[in-house]
């Protein structure tokens, strides 16, 4: 009886109960998956700034940065520890770092671009071939380095008073590969002949019949008999003749 009479005097909140349940229930199943993929899944944003952070460190200071780009729906575990980098991969204008994490076992690539702005001499006016450099015919400026090929002049030092071996348009970027090739040797030119055989060497006064760089095969007159002979120019100037 004393059962029947507390059942009766409850039921009131029984019936309140039964809908709080279902709410109970229905927040549990629309909310704990959130926070359960909060807790489980690496957040996209600390992946990008590792690698960021990792392209910053190898990257000039001035360089600018742009990317990190990484899809919002991956999934990867949490690390338990802290994520490691390293450049997987370089270019020009980019970088990839590798992401890791040894603690839940997986590595994610990620591209960074890096423009470098970089010093180069350009042509103030049209240069024919032939033309010798002067102040006057460039100006440094500052260009991207991802669109300058792989090489290019970056001072008035390396060029000035070299001729050119082709047409320069104005405001084209000046590179090695614009210049004729520098003599060591000009034509006409006293030289000193090196005569080796065996382990002596016989040194004579030669004239050079041709202009030639360090490495060229070139013509030369021995002064003393007047003889014509080829050797090769050494890094000094002086030509090698085999004996």
């Amino acid at each position: 009886m004393i059962y029947l009479h507390i059942r009766r005097a409850c039921q009131p909140f029984l019936g309140l109960m039964r809908p709080l349940s279902v709410l109970l229930i229905l927040f549990w199943l629309f909310s704990s998956p959130s926070a359960h993929a909060q807790a489980s899944y690496q957040s996209i944003p600390s992946i990008r700034l590792a690698a960021l952070d990792h392209a910053r460190a190898a990257s000039p200071a001035d360089a600018k940065l742009d990317g990190g780009r990484i899809d919002e729906r991956l999934r990867l575990a949490a690390c338990a520890g802290p994520l490691s980098t390293r450049t997987a991969s370089t270019s020009a204008s980019a970088l990839s770092v590798e992401v890791r994490c040894d603690t839940a076992g997986w590595k994610l690539f990620v591209p960074v671009g890096v423009s470098v702005q970089v010093p180069v001499l350009v042509a103030t006016r049209g240069l024919a071939r032939g033309d010798a450099v002067s102040a006057a015919d460039v100006q440094v400026q500052m260009r991207p380095r991802a669109g300058l090929g792989l090489s290019w002049v970056g001072s008035l030092d390396q060029v000035l008073g070299r001729t050119l071996s082709r047409p320069v348009a104005a405001g084209s970027v000046l590179s090695p590969a614009s210049f004729a090739a520098s003599h060591l040797v000009r034509r006409g030119q006293s030289v000193t002949l090196v005569g080796i055989s065996g382990g002596f060497e016989v040194r004579a006064q030669g004239k050079a019949l041709a202009d030639a760089g360090a490495g060229d095969r070139i013509r030369v007159q021995n002064m003393g008999s007047q003889r014509i002979v080829e050797g090769e120019v050494r890094a000094d100037g002086s030509v090698v003749v085999p004996l």
